[in-house]
Parts: C-alpha cells; sequence; structure tokens
C-alpha cells in the first residue's frame, strides 16, 4: 500500500502549504468596481453587406437531348492488347 501512503502524505503536505500561504500572504486587493454599461441590449450592425446568395439549380434540364448510345454493331471488333 506504498502508493496509498504517497497520496496521503502529498496531499497532506499539499493542505498544510496551503493553510501557511493563507496564513502568512497578505490578503489581496479589492478592486473597486467599474460601472459596467447596460449589457441588455447589443445590436451589431456591419458597414459591409454579405455576397449574394448563391443558388445551385440541380433539376434536369428538359431542352437537353438524352445522351444516345452509340451503334456498337457498327464498328468493327477490336483485338485486345495488352
Amino acid at each position: 500500500m506504498p502508493i496509498i501512503r504517497y497520496f496521503v502524505f502529498v496531499g497532506g503536505l499539499l493542505l498544510a502549504l496551503l493553510f501557511a500561504a493563507d496564513r502568512y500572504l497578505p490578503a489581496p486587493i479589492e478592486t473597486a468596481a467599474a460601472a459596467d454599461p447596460d449589457k441588455t441590449i447589443i445590436r451589431i450592425s456591419s458597414a459591409r453587406s454579405p455576397p449574394e446568395k448563391i443558388v445551385f439549380d440541380t433539376r434536369p434540364r428538359a431542352d437537353v437531348p438524352s445522351i444516345v448510345q452509340a451503334d456498337v454493331t457498327s464498328e468493327d471488333p477490336q483485338e485486345q492488347v495488352r
């Protein structure tokens, strides 16, 4: 159980250092609260306008003829090339 003894020893030592630091170090100085502006309504506006929206038309076109497959039987068969 040496690992448990190590954690108890180191934890106790750190706790003692915290108490010693609290006892001997000066207390933190209280800073005066600055008058914060009312942040309930914040409106952000830009001097530049955003770019125009790009719309992609993905519908099939009616004026384009469909692809016609070439007549394969009219061509001479090619030999297989390695």
